[in-house]
């Protein structure tokens, strides 16, 4: 048999994981010592020593710094079995050996010590028919292959039975990929090395207790032959574990949220502060009893809180599951399960990695969740920036939890919603299709269709919740814009610091210019009214001969533009075209005149515009028009300019007056006028006061 290290090297890609090759040197180490305690049971206790050196490279060297990793073990040795598979890519030979607690093999480890070193040096002493043999093996990372005559066997005379595996020289390709920017003094320190083992190893050091009793695994690393560091990991030092969970895989797979057919089981270890300063909190998948993927930062996304104790412990949450074992990678760095369900096979029913997060997320939060986590601030943000209410989070069962934002929060409830409005959608025909199908002779028809329309009612209420939060996130945004506008805040404000584009500006804020209710187009008029949403139409800074008054007739006479415009020059040179700012009219013969002025103009010069307006549409409506409600507003007035005729109101935020409107040469009345001098802070404090009812209803304080 023999290895092709190149052909192996291609088709087995280095790992994602840089401490690999110590997992794979103390993952065969305590295999090796279980085959020997197997056949031997007065065997010493397991001891594995691995001997970090690293040393100044001489002056040929592109690398400043070297690296020698020799792990030494009291296992059983490389006899011809072992030689045997080392040399099989896929060998099964642990897989037939039925001795407990021993790993299961993928063949593919030793792979990566080509990939990670330029040299492997194997010395191992064995015994076989109560003779000691020496093995021997020295190869490059570059040999096309190994066999097992690479290997070197003589007899010796005396010696203990361990073996030595030595890695030298760092490869260039582990470096660009792991190594390139770190310090190799820092990521190869014995104290780091053993905190990777420990957490990698502990789920096996925990059945290894069970089954060999003792057991130490030293790690000491050598800088430049100066200084020297040593870590001892013993079973007595292995923490306290909590109770085993055994949680399903919940998949949803579009449907309702249902058990797979795996479980998952949750081992939980917890660490005192005090005993293990500098340790970290730790979630992980595992398969063969060895971490395989780290989920840490997918729960705990700031780096401080994985370095947090949590009430003086860190804690170790590793998940295994029979479905995580039969679906590990070939590198063990991995598992082939898909990302999520979005795109999937209909027929299969195979959880997916976001399915498996989502089984543990309220375990792990529920353990590892920071003490300073502030819950109902966070909800409070949510509501305040998206109109998500806690009643909504409960109706759509979204949870909120550490880690999260306010807008991740908003678009799960949001999308929540929209599935369901969707299938709500389906089923409000399918109710109707049933109500159409009762029998009113039936004497259960009455209490069919009371069931039917609670239904119904419930679905009605889940539309409506989402549609009124989006009402009110936007109209909160709206009335943001325009208080900044009046103030000169909005960055096209800025720029443009003219008086008629600030105009144009507020204007457009409640209705764009130049457009009718014709144009079926989205504005903002409720802010000063949610009642002219009702009218028939509504004309923003538009010819006001081509309203329709039917579908036959136009509501004013073909001259009225010009008639306007000729009345208008006469007192202002500015305004060439003088229209209404809006203008608003229904079937009842009411007109609303809307006049908006820029911050800073005063108001009092501009009243009677409004009794002209009214005055002219009036004459030229062909006596379809004759009530007027005329409205001017801005945010500054001297009160002591203001037609005599307007009277304050009560609470000192506004004018009004009322004016017959007629024709002085006839003396006949065309109609009435009542308006209004208002300021624009007076609506926005009114339509607040408006949104305030919504925000009530759905819980947003």
């Amino acid at each position: 048999m023999t290895l092709d290290i190149r052909g192996s090297k291609k088709t087995t890609r280095i790992s994602d994981n840089q401490f690999v090759v110590f997992e794979e040197l103390l993952s065969n180490a305590i295999d090796s010592y279980l085959i020997r305690k197997d056949s031997t049971q007065d065997t010493s206790p397991l001891d594995v020593k691995f001997d970090i050196n690293l040393y100044t490279n001489d002056l040929v060297s592109q690398e400043k710094i070297g690296l020698k990793v020799t792990c030494t073990d009291n296992g059983a040795g490389m006899a011809d079995s072992q030689v045997k598979a080392f040399v099989t890519k896929d060998s099964t030979f642990k897989d037939d050996l039925r001795i407990k607690g021993i790993g299961k093999c993928f063949g593919s480890g030793r792979v990566q010590y080509f990939h990670f070193f330029d040299r492997l040096k194997i010395e191992s002493t064995f015994e076989k028919d109560n003779k000691l043999y020496m093995r021997t093996l020295d190869v490059a990372s570059n040999t096309r292959e190994i066999s097992e005559t690479s290997f070197e066997k003589i007899e010796i005379n005396d010696g203990i039975v361990e073996t030595k595996v030595s890695l030298t020289g760092l490869s260039d390709i582990a470096i660009n990929k792991h190594f390139h920017d770190a310090s190799l003094t820092t990521e190869f320190s014995a104290k780091n090395i053993k905190h990777h083992i420990l957490i990698t190893f502990l789920q096996r050091f925990i059945a290894l207790k069970d089954i060999v009793g003792d057991f130490k695994v030293h790690v000491v690393t050598n800088i430049f032959e100066k200084d020297s560091e040593l870590e001892v990991i013993s079973s007595s030092d292995l923490p306290k574990k909590l109770p085993v969970k055994d949680i399903p895989i919940i998949c949803s797979h579009g449907q309702d949220d249902q058990p797979s057919a795996h479980n998952l089981k949750i081992s939980t270890y917890e660490f005192l502060e005090e005993e293990y300063p500098g340790f970290v909190h730790d979630v992980a998948l595992c398969a063969n009893s060895s971490i395989v993927k780290s989920l840490t930062k997918k729960f705990l996304k700031v780096r401080k809180d994985q370095s947090r104790a949590i009430k003086g412990n860190f804690y170790l949450v590793l998940i295994e599951s029979d479905y995580l074992e039969s679906n590990v990678n070939v590198r063990r760095d991995s598992f082939e399960i898909r990302s999520n369900c979005l795109n999937k096979d209909l027929t299969s029913s195979d959880p997916s990695m976001e399915d498996i997060l989502d089984s543990i997320e309220d375990y792990v939060l529920g353990l590892l969740t920071p003490t300073d986590f502030d819950r109902e601030a966070l909800v409070k943000e949510t509501g305040d920036k998206f109109g998500i209410s806690p009643k909504m989070l409960v109706d759509t069962r979204v949870k909120v939890k550490y880690g999260d934002r306010s807008d991740m929060i908003a678009k799960r409830v949001l999308k929540k919603y929209q599935e369901e409005i969707v299938d709500d959608t389906s089923s409000i025909f399918d109710m109707k299709e049933k109500l159409l199908d009762l029998d009113p002779s039936q004497p259960d028809f009455r209490e069919s269709v009371n069931a039917i329309s609670w239904q119904y009612t419930t679905t009605i209420k889940k539309m409506d919740m989402a549609n009124l939060s989006q009402l009110v996130v936007r109209r909160s945004a709206m009335l943001e814009i325009l208080s900044c506008a009046i103030k000169g805040l909005l960055s096209a404000q800025v720029n443009n610091s003219g008086r008629n584009e600030n105009e144009r500006i507020i204007h457009n804020i409640f209705f764009p210019t130049g457009k009718d209710s014709n144009d079926k187009i989205d504005h903002d008029i409720w802010i000063l009214n949610e009642e002219y949403h009702y009218f028939e139409h509504i004309a923003s800074d538009k010819s006001l001969s081509s309203i329709p008054w039917n579908n036959k007739e136009h509501l004013f006479e073909e001259d009225i533009d010009s008639a306007m415009e000729k009345l208008f020059n006469k007192n202002n040179e500015e305004n060439g075209l003088k229209r209404p700012d809006i203008a608003i009219f229904n079937q009842e013969g009411a007109a609303i005149i809307i006049e908006f002025k820029a911050p800073g103009v005063e108001l009092q010069e501009y009243t009677n515009d409004l009794f002209q307006y009214a005055r002219l549409l009036a004459a030229k409506s062909k006596g379809r028009i004759n009530k007027f409600y005329g409205y001017l507003i801005g945010d500054s007035i001297d009160e002591n300019r203001l037609a005599p005729s307007y009277t304050k109101f009560a609470n000192g935020n506004g004018y009004f007056d009322t004016a017959r409107i007629k024709d002085f040469g006839t003396g006949q009345q065309y109609g009435e006028l009542y308006s209004e001098v208002l300021f624009y802070q007076d609506f926005i404090d009114r339509a607040e006061q408006r949104l305030k009812v919504y925000k009530n209803k759905l819980g947003i304080r």
